[in-house]
């Protein structure tokens, strides 16, 4: 390792290029960084000497360096900084040309910009990801492209700050800005050897840069497995296409990719805790073209679990959308093991879906009857572990033997469950699920559906009276219990009306929910129990305990 203390004009100047490799990130800094660099760069314009100021270290190794060819090094840390003082240059030699001092123009841009002595991409000083290249090398050329980038976003917030400070005075100043940039921040330059590991570098040293995230790390693992005149194909043809799985839609949210190699690697039952999945990751011994094709293949497998809606089958849609309202997103490797081999031909449809309800039916039934849900995070694992060739089976025994609630046990609890306070997620989940239990000749509209009380949050004088003299003690006991819920289009309408009238409301209803009021004289304790003991039996049957 070389390290040597240098400033930019040391660097930028002479043959020499510095390449950002496809496995860093694309220019991500944002104004609060931009803001920071002009702010220093400020400081020492107020100062008026020739003070330096240390703007971090820079890590590379040598690239090709032959003699026909312009000497190139390959960045490893120190990329933002870098493209961020090239746009700052490209600013001030636009600012310099428009303001008429040609001659300082064509100084910036023919030693720190460009190499006037060579053609193509030999030419430019820094080369950037493919995704930044058209803008970051419009930007050089004079004539950015249209588009998002922060790239662009990054010239017009440094061409504001210059231009204002500019003034009357613009020769002198701009002068003295390019001075500081190019003589007074300085950088530590470490050149790596043949030998050392450059990622080792790279991940111990971010400085004032974005954090990385462990995805990112392991993106930078898996590229540096591949020859450097690899990369840009595999970029492009593999690389590229599995990250935009994760990507966020006009329909859906974006996915983490940390949340997916962590859930990735722990899907046959080994845990990962949750700062270790880089490490994890670097211990597979697989090469990258085979692992981004069974890392896509598993994404898909997430993207579906995250996004029930894309999947193919109806009956898999409707039971992936009430696993996402359970919040047990530990239990996700899981569900990536269970779509392998459903997806392989391992286990039948009617097996995966079995192996998904009993899944269910463990959160829901454990929740209601007041278990903790602290250890789920190693208890998925020890399920997969625990799974043998009969995989259903397997895992429904395992399920039973870390306390799967029976029915009595279970309809005992729903029955008192301040279900609408305490799970307000499941509680929708469960009423729609009631719903949808029962053949309906018209699709039912549920996004235009709220949960009704049926005996109000807040008491009226009137309900008080009707409740009788134990009404407050009836309130908080039973209020926000299943036998007191439903669900309606009417809510505003209803409100805290007495039963009487919401009860000609909902027999408008075409919820098979509400046809259950049609018959109810009064609405007190013993119909709310009534009610939550048929509701009872009616979810212990859509969750069975298999």
């Amino acid at each position: 390792m070389d390290a040597k203390a240098q400033r930019l004009h040391n660097i930028l100047e002479g043959e020499k290029q510095y390449t950002i490799p496809v496995f860093q990130r694309y220019y991500s800094w944002n104004q609060k960084h931009w803001t920071d660099l002009w702010n220093d760069i400020l400081s020492l314009l107020e100062e008026g000497i020739s003070k330096e100021h240390f703007i971090g270290a820079f890590v590379c190794m040598a690239g090709r360096h032959t003699p026909d060819a312009v000497p190139d090094y390959i960045l490893i840390d120190g990329q933002q900084r870098l493209a961020t003082i090239t746009i700052l240059l490209c600013v001030l030699r636009d600012l310099a040309k428009e303001k008429g001092f040609q001659d300082q123009a064509n100084e910036i841009q023919e030693k720190y910009i460009i190499d006037k002595f060579k053609t193509g991409l030999e030419s430019y000083k820094i080369i950037s990801r493919s995704k930044d290249r058209q803008f970051l090398m419009g930007l050089i050329d004079g004539n950015p492209p249209d588009g998002e980038s922060k790239i662009i976003e990054a010239s017009q917030y440094f061409r504001k700050e210059i231009a204002s400070l500019i003034g009357t005075h613009s020769e002198l100043v701009i002068k003295k800005l390019f001075t500081i940039i190019t003589k007074q921040l300085s950088l530590v330059m470490i050149t790596l050897s043949d030998d050392e590991n450059p990622f080792a570098i790279f991940e111990t040293l971010n400085e004032r840069g974005l954090r990385l995230e462990e995805s990112d790390l392991i993106r930078n693992h898996i590229f540096m497995q591949l020859p450097l005149n690899e990369q840009d194909q595999f970029d492009r043809e593999a690389w590229t296409p599995f990250e935009a799985i994760f990507e966020k839609t006009e329909q859906f949210e974006a996915i983490k990719l940390t949340d997916f190699y962590r859930d990735y690697l722990m899907r046959n039952g080994e845990y990962v805790k949750k700062n270790e999945t880089y490490l994890k990751f670097k211990a597979n011994n697989i090469s990258p073209q085979d692992l981004v094709r069974n890392l896509k293949r598993y994404g898909k497998f997430y993207t579906v679990i995250h996004r029930p809606k894309t999947a193919d089958d109806p009956m898999i849609v409707e039971i992936l959308e009430r696993i996402g309202h359970l919040d047990i997103t530990t239990s996700y490797p899981l569900l990536l093991h269970l779509f392998d081999k459903y997806d392989g031909g391992v286990l039948s449809q009617d097996d995966f879906l079995a192996s998904l309800h009993a899944l269910e039916s463990f959160v829901i039934r454990r929740s209601i009857c007041g278990e903790s849900t602290r250890g789920y995070n190693y208890l998925f694992p020890a399920a997969l572990r625990a799974l043998k060739s009969d995989i259903r089976s397997s895992l429904v025994t395992f399920f039973h033997e870390k306390g799967w609630p029976n029915d009595e046990r279970f309809k005992e609890a729903l029955r008192r469950f301040e279900l609408y306070a305490r799970e307000p997620n499941k509680c929708r989940m469960i009423l729609e699920a009631l719903e949808k239990s029962v053949e309906h000749k018209e699709r039912v509209d549920f996004a235009n559906l709220t949960i009704e009380h049926i005996m109000p949050q807040t008491l009226t004088e009137e309900w008080k009276q009707e409740l009788g003299e134990k009404w407050e003690h009836i309130f908080e006991t039973w209020v926000h219990t299943i036998g007191n819920l439903t669900l309606t289009g009417y809510n505003p309408e209803m409100s805290r009306k007495l039963f009487s009238e919401k009860k000609i409301q909902l027999a408008e209803s075409n919820l098979q929910l509400n046809k259950y009021f049609a018959e109810i004289e009064v609405w007190d304790k013993s119909a709310i129990i009534a009610r939550g003991e048929k509701l009872a039996e009616e979810i212990a049957k859509i969750w069975e305990r298999q």
